[in-house]
């Protein structure tokens, strides 16, 4: 069995996918003050599968990635770039 000393811990950290609840919202926009514009049916989708999170669960997310990259001595990089899983595809 090889043990690495230099080897740091490898963090597990859940994805914001994994963190996803439904019913939470983190944003509510208004309505908007300018006509709607047309697109064309090539552009819509009948689903978006975008996680459910509070405003404050993003925010925290994002400063747990933001602290991995400056622990890792790293350039920083787009938060979704740091997690090993990707969402799944269904």
């Amino acid at each position: 069995m090889d043990i690495k000393l230099d080897a740091a811990p490898k963090i597990v950290e859940p994805t914001i996918y994994e963190l996803s609840s439904p019913g939470r919202i983190g944003v509510d926009f208004p309505d908007p003050d300018v006509p709607r514009a047309e697109l064309p049916d090539s552009l819509l989708r009948a689903e978006l599968p975008l996680p459910e999170l509070s405003e404050v669960d993003v925010v925290r997310d994002y400063i747990k990635a933001l602290h991995l990259q400056l622990q890792r001595g790293q350039r920083l990089l787009p938060p979704r770039l740091l997690y090993d899983e990707v969402q799944p595809e269904n």
